[in-house]
């Protein structure tokens, strides 16, 4: 009992693995006594089994909801609605979904009551092993486990009797019985150790009391021996799965580095979740991390071919996660993206429409269609979908930036003003403060409209000042993010200089130099261009970025014809450990001074930079 409440590290194994242990072993130590002690052993076990039913019906009788005195009560929604949605399945398909086919039958059985409650996350099981395994294999496999059940504590009661080893069946028994207590509200049979500890239990109380296996002779020591063999098969199943959750979580871990990802990253994460799904055919999280990796890539890709293969990725990715569960509303809304970007409308409306007809409830594929109708001109389509959207979640920080754009397109820039900020100002509001979804409300709203940009930056101006510093470097850091023009960066650079914030000052005061130059070098104006990249020069940030941003300088200089001050700018750059010559020689802008010695020894210099 202790070896599985250490295995499974589960809250289901404290709540119900324990007590269930505590009372079977009980239960059996008194049935195997005598007289009176008898009966009070039968009335403990009726009583435990009742116990749990009247409990699990108490819990479904009010939804879920728990009185608030026993704590958080959004587990046990979960829990309650998913089991209500499993027994419609094993009462819509009488034979079973098909082994290990709950994931992929479960989403038109789950309610929008369980999608609020799990914050929108893929619940991944049943969280009831013995009802899952009777949704996958029917009726028949329900009446078999009832019938093994039954067998095991038959073989408890005779081993626990007299002649039998009293103290190994009550140390077994209670094992299992506490596998199968926390497997009511979890699911300790997915779990390698958990099934191994319940595998050798289950075998021990069968070697004890003689099992329903001994008098088949022969025959029944070979079934016995094959039971093992599966049951050690499945452990090892198991085991391969966690192997690959192993690669599926350093790709998650390169996935937080940083956000945007840089490409180099990104392609790395994506290369560990492929290597999951490599591990594991059956991976379906892996394969839908790197279709999203591909989404990312394809989005931010600059070249249209690039773009092109990565939507292509994708697509094949969420293809073969989609073969796996065909009704997946997220896997169908994520191919909908993708063909989105092959171009291939009508298909991605398909899956949108297939993705809302299994879950109308999913918030993510409303802001995925919403967002494609907006950029297709068909923003009074995409409203309805937004504020259901939002209804569901109002703090879904995509669909705060895609009503603005939405409202905006359709002249209602003041609706979008207002609305806007109040979804800000409940992303900021505590206890559950979400700097990164304010971050980009603000950039979706700042590309929607200028004026929308323009207000925003006064928002984040006066949460500088005082009221939410924190919030404000995010909301600044959005609108710049999505509207990087000369004078909101210099707007923003000096609220997040009056809010201490000197190193994000110092970043956006170079964009702003950048900019200007970039503004004057489009008017032709090259002299204002070179004096904007000289600026740009004297602005101090830490090492990795001054050697970037005096490259940056010397691509505007040579492109304002400034040779000289270009090749010095490049060489302060490689002679503080700038080590990237390929992308220096690969870049346009430094295309008319490939024939340069000077030039040419710089690039050198990089590569022994990189080199070292």
């Amino acid at each position: 009992g202790a070896g599985f409440l250490v295995a499974a590290r589960g809250r289901a194994a404290l709540l119900l693995g324990l007590p269930g242990a505590a009372a079977a072993a009980a239960a059996l130590a008194l049935w195997s006594g005598a007289g009176r002690r008898r009966l009070a052993g039968a009335g403990l076990a009726a009583a435990a089994i009742l116990g749990v039913l009247g409990g699990h019906g108490w819990v479904a009788a009010r939804g879920g909801e728990l009185p608030s005195w026993l704590g958080r009560s959004d587990t046990v929604v979960i829990r309650a609605e998913l089991a209500r949605g499993t027994v419609g399945m094993l009462l819509d398909h009488p034979l079973g979904v098909g082994a290990g086919n709950w994931e992929a039958a479960c989403p038109p059985y789950r309610t929008e009551t369980e999608y609020r409650a799990s914050l929108f996350r893929d619940p991944g099981e049943a969280h009831c092993d013995p009802l899952q395994f009777a949704a996958e294999g029917g009726w028949p496999f329900a009446a078999a486990l009832l019938a093994l059940a039954v067998s095991l504590v038959l073989a408890a009661v005779r081993a626990a009797g007299p002649g039998g080893d009293r103290g190994a069946a009550l140390a077994l028994c209670a094992s299992l019985a506490a596998t199968a207590g926390a497997s009511l509200a979890s699911a300790p049979f997915h779990r390698p150790a958990s099934l191994l500890l319940a595998a050798f239990a289950a075998g021990g109380l069968a070697f004890l009391g003689g099992g329903r296996l001994r008098p088949l002779g022969p025959a029944g020591t070979g079934l016995h021996r094959l039971l093992v063999l599966l049951l050690l098969a499945a452990a090892l199943l198991l085991g391969q799965r966690m192997v690959a959750e192993g690669s599926q979580a350093e790709g998650r871990r390169t996935e937080r580095e940083a956000d945007p990802l840089p490409r180099e990253r990104a392609l790395a994460a994506r290369d560990e979740f492929l290597h999951a799904a490599a591990l594991d055919p059956g991976a379906v999280d892996a394969l839908a991390r790197a279709g999203e990796v591909s989404l990312k890539l394809g989005a931010t890709a600059l070249d249209p071919a690039a773009a092109r293969a990565e939507f292509e990725e994708a697509r094949r990715l969420f293809d073969a996660l989609l073969r796996l569960r065909p009704w997946d509303p997220m896997a169908l809304s994520n191919r909908a993206n993708a063909l989105a970007g092959l171009g291939e409308d009508a298909a991605a409306e398909a899956d949108w429409r297939r993705a809302l007809g299994v879950a109308p409830w999913h918030r993510n594929a409303r802001q995925a269609v919403a967002f494609f109708l907006v950029k297709r001109g068909r923003a009074a389509e995409a409203l309805p979908h937004l504020e259901k959207a939002l209804d569901l979640d109002p703090v879904y920080a995509p669909a705060i930036g895609t009503r603005a754009e939405a409202l905006t397109t359709l002249g209602r820039e003041a609706e979008a003003l207002g609305a806007t900020s109040s979804g800000i100002d409940r992303l900021l509001s505590a206890p559950a403060k979400d700097l990164a979804g304010a971050r980009e409300a603000s950039r979706r709203a700042a590309v929607a409209s200028p004026v929308l940009a323009a207000m925003l930056a006064g928002k984040a101006g006066r949460l500088l000042g005082g009221p939410d510093r924190e919030g404000g470097r995010a909301v600044l850091l959005g609108v710049v993010a999505g509207r990087p023009e000369e004078d909101l960066l210099e707007r923003g650079a000096q609220a997040l200089s009056a809010g201490k914030f000197a190193t994000e000052s110092a970043r956006l005061r170079l964009e702003a130099r950048f900019a200007a130059a970039e503004t004057a070098l489009a008017a032709g104006d090259r002299e204002r261009a070179a004096r904007e990249a000289e600026r740009a020069q004297e602005i101090l940030l830490p090492t990795a970025e001054l050697r970037e941003s005096r490259v940056r300088a010397a691509g505007i200089l040579v492109r304002a014809g400034k040779r000289e001050a270009a090749l010095g700018a490049l060489g302060f750059a490689v002679a503080r450990g700038f080590a990237d010559a390929e992308a220096v020689a690969a870049d346009p802008a430094f295309a008319p001074l490939r024939d340069d010695p000077l030039f040419r020894s710089l690039l050198d210099g990089a590569r022994r930079n990189a080199e070292k």
